[in-house]
This record gives C-alpha cells, structure tokens and sequence, in this order.
C-alpha cells in the first residue's frame, strides 16, 4: 500500500524524489527505486486494461492516434535525451483514443526526442503492447508525424497537381484537401483535448 501511497503522491502531485523522501521518511534511493518499479507495474496493467471494447469498431474511422509531450523531472545526468524542441525534459507518449475520448491504446515512457514514427513503428512490431490494429477496411486518423499506410489516413502532403486543364477542377480540388486536412486536423485533436 505504502508504495502505491509514495507513486500516486509523486504523479498526482508533480512531486520531485527528495519531497517524496521527506513525506514517506524513505531514503532518496530507496524512493526512486519504488517509483521505478510502480510505473513498471502500471504501464503492464495499462496494457491489459486501456484497450477497446467490443463492437467498438462498426464506424470505417476507428480512433484517432497523436503523441502528446507531458513534462517529466529527470535528473540532470540523464535529462539531454528527454529535453525537447521546448528546452524542457518532456516524455513523448503515444495514445489511441476513440470518438468518445476514451484511450484504447497507450505507450508511455520514450524520451522527449524521440519521433512519433519511431513510437509508432515501435508498437506495431511488439506483439506483446497488444495494440489494437485496425480491422481491414477500417481507419486511424494520423497526423503528418506517422506514416502513411493501411489502415492509418494522415492529411495530403503537398500538392501532387502540376497541370490541369481547367482552373475549376484545381479549385475544387483544394478545397477537398482543405475540407479533408481541417477534419483530420480536428479529429485528430482529442487526444490533446484529453490530456487538457
């Protein structure tokens, strides 16, 4: 119970190892040491329990997936790996919601620097994550950050249109990629406006 009391405490608070030390009357080690192995335990029950539920899938868009920078206090001799384009230690989670802003796939604990792609390709090649692929037919919403393939509908890159005989053709064009992009765009953003 005392260890779930020291972990909850540090995330719930933002406290640092030596203010979590102090509360629990533990040494730093010993607090850093449990903290570790907590947040171990919680990412294996995340893998088991955010998940989607069944009969979740009947809309050809399934979910959304983005990576989120949440701040994290690292010591100093290991933060340069997690300091982002911010200049703050940060760690780049990936998360799968669904319409309803529920998560059904979580991966935490990558450094700050590190790409979404990276994460991305990550989870779909550890069959033990268990993450919930997209049924043939159906879709995630991604951003320019993923790449693109079955099952994963980022926005248009670029603008493929070199020539065109008619300037009406152009226009509607555009603004089927503009319609498109801002729908991805907004989609795409539960996942921030869950982490708030």
């Amino acid at each position: 119970m005392e260890k779930l009391a020291l972990s909850l405490y540090i995330l719930g608070n933002r406290e640092s190892n030596p203010n979590a030390a102090e509360r629990f009357q533990r040494p730093g080690e010993i607090v850093s040491r449990i903290f570790t192995d907590m947040l171990h335990i919680f990412a294996r029950m995340g893998i088991d329990t955010i998940k989607p539920i069944e009969g979740q899938f009947e809309e050809d868009c399934i979910g959304a997936i983005d990576g989120t920078h949440i701040k994290a206090c690292i010591s100093p001799s290991c933060q340069i790996p997690y300091i982002g384009r911010k200049g703050e230690p940060t760690q780049n989670i990936m998360a799968v919601c669904d319409f309803n802003m529920c998560f059904i796939f979580a991966f935490p604990s990558w450094e700050g620097t590190a790409h979404d792609s990276r994460i991305f390709l990550q989870a779909l090649r550890k069959q033990e994550l268990k993450f919930p692929h997209p049924p043939p037919g159906k879709y995630y919403l991604v951003d320019l950050g993923y790449p693109q393939m079955a099952g994963f509908l980022g926005p248009y890159r670029g603008n493929d249109i070199i020539y065109l005989t008619f300037v009406e053709v152009i226009i509607e064009h555009l603004e089927k990629k503009e319609i498109f992009n801002d729908a991805n765009s907004s989609l795409g953003s539960v996942i921030e406006r869950t982490f708030g």
